[in-house]
């Protein structure tokens, strides 16, 4: 095992590190093994050098942002781009380029991406190798190794996959829903909500062997809805009036997270109190959060999707559940004017402590689901506020126009699913409580006519839409 200083010392022969940037974290393992080393840009925030070592000092992971290309630097081809990443990873792991084989190579916007994997029965088996990724002009920006596998499971024997395919399709159920199909998850969406059909298969793999009893999918414990309707609040309410926002926090911080504005608010006089010598992962993040609210709006209307606070302090109430619960309803009607007419409580869901109340919204539209149109809302007891929101991923009003009657029917769904289904065989990396991991064959779904997974029928015209493939 490597000294702290010897391990600092090989982290940064990885790349050059700009003499501007300022070491950020260094964080060590308490079991020794790994070190983590975080160099941040002076002045963006978010560019920096992540770079992180076994106990040997071996690289196990690297991390280069990038920010601008070297000036009047040369183009290389993709054979020349794939010889340096190459030789980039031999010279961390000698020898690893005939130890695996090469998995693929691509080429995206002004990047490479070269992956090797390890191989058993003529599969990959995933979390083996390394892969690489090199700017157009030379510049390794991404590396990350996993090595070889060593608890391969070989099947004794192998059902015919015919056979396996119908048994997933005698079982699978198509359910009526709402999802928001947004463009950066899905392909050809909107960011609009759709009735959809989700198909649920009985098991999301199975073993080639034909035994589930290991890989089979746990049924989690189901709590039946109990719902209790949001009565109409009177309007002026300002949702943050009700949480630990005042005047005396300030803005410390805005980041700008593509389809919404990050803001983190400080108490003027509460800096942090986490030592400055504390270089750790966690004295980071305690640094940064410290006796903040962290607040995501809409970029667009400013409206809160979500909300958390760190301050942490007992006020002298006591509040019971009703009067939290009151607190939560103005809070919601806050934010949505008419969040009685299409949000209701879900009691089942409710948890409290004596510190604080916990509540669950759900969309509501015609009893159909909506997937991730849930809103969440913590209450403190002692202090009767809002400590944490999380908004649902849907918007209640683009809701309501929807119509709840499908225009196709659930077999025609179905027969469609059927028509793009197939499995194939693969190897799954399996866990088991204080064990040590290993590999299994198994059979999964596959979509090869379509360009990633399905993930929903749109209920409307039988269209399929494709999650992408990242």
């Amino acid at each position: 095992m490597m000294l702290k200083d010897e391990l600092r010392e090989k982290a940064r022969k990885v790349c050059a590190i700009p003499e501007t940037y300022k070491l950020e974290i260094e964080d060590y393992a308490e079991d020794g093994t790994r070190a983590v080393f975080i160099w941040n840009h002076p002045e963006e925030m978010d560019v920096g050098i992540w770079i992180e070592l076994d106990e040997n000092g071996k690289l196990v992971d690297f991390t280069k942002d990038e920010i601008n290309p070297p000036l009047n630097a040369a183009l290389l081809h993709v054979e020349e781009l794939k010889q340096t990443a190459l030789q980039f990873a031999e010279s961390h792991y000698p020898g690893a380029v005939q130890e695996f084989e090469e998995e693929f190579v691509k080429k995206s916007d002004n990047q490479l991406r070269v992956s090797y994997i390890q191989k058993e029965l003529n599969l990959p088996l995933p979390f083996t190798g390394f892969y690489i990724t090199i700017t157009e002009y030379g510049e390794i920006v991404r590396f990350h190794y996993d090595g070889s596998a060593e608890n391969v499971v070989i099947p004794q024997h192998i059902e015919a996959e015919k056979k396996v395919r119908s048994e997933f399709l005698k079982e699978v159920k198509m359910n009526l829903k709402i999802a928001n199909l947004e463009e950066s998850i899905y392909e050809n969406a909107d960011n609009r909500p759709h009735l959809v059909y989700e198909p649920k298969l009985p098991f999301y793999r199975r073993r080639v062997d034909g035994l589930l009893n290991e890989l089979s999918e746990e049924e989690e414990e189901t709590k039946v809805p109990v719902y209790v309707k949001i009565p109409k609040m009177e309007a002026g309410s300002i949702p943050e009036s009700l949480t630990e926002l005042d005047g005396s926090m300030i803005k410390i911080r805005e980041q700008d997270l593509d389809d919404a504005i990050g803001e983190v608010y400080r108490k003027q006089e509460a800096e942090p109190v986490i030592s400055e010598s504390d270089p750790s992962i966690i004295g980071f993040f305690n640094k940064r959060n410290e006796n903040t609210v962290k607040l995501k709006r809409n970029k667009e209307t400013g409206q809160l999707l979500g909300l958390y606070s760190f301050i942490e302090r007992r006020g002298p109430l006591m509040m019971s559940e009703e009067e939290c619960k009151e607190i939560a309803f103005q809070f919601l009607s806050g934010i949505f004017p008419d969040a009685h007419l299409y949000f209701q409580l879900d009691q089942s869901q409710m948890e409290s402590d004596e510190d604080r109340v916990l509540f669950c919204f759900d969309l509501i539209h015609h009893d159909i689901p909506i997937l991730f149109g849930t809103a969440r809302i913590n209450i403190d007891r002692t202090t009767g506020k809002v400590t944490h929101y999380l908004g649902a991923d849907v918007d209640p009003d683009l809701i309501i126009s929807i119509n709840p009657d499908p225009a196709i029917s659930e077999e025609t769904a179905q027969k469609f699913f059927e028509q793009v289904f197939q499995i194939e065989k693969q190897w799954s990396k399996e866990y088991k409580d204080n064990e040590e991991s290993y590999y299994q064959l198994v059979y999964s779904p596959v979509y090869p006519n379509l360009s990633g997974e399905l993930r929903f029928i749109k209920a409307e015209n039988g269209e399929m839409v494709v999650g992408k493939q990242f």
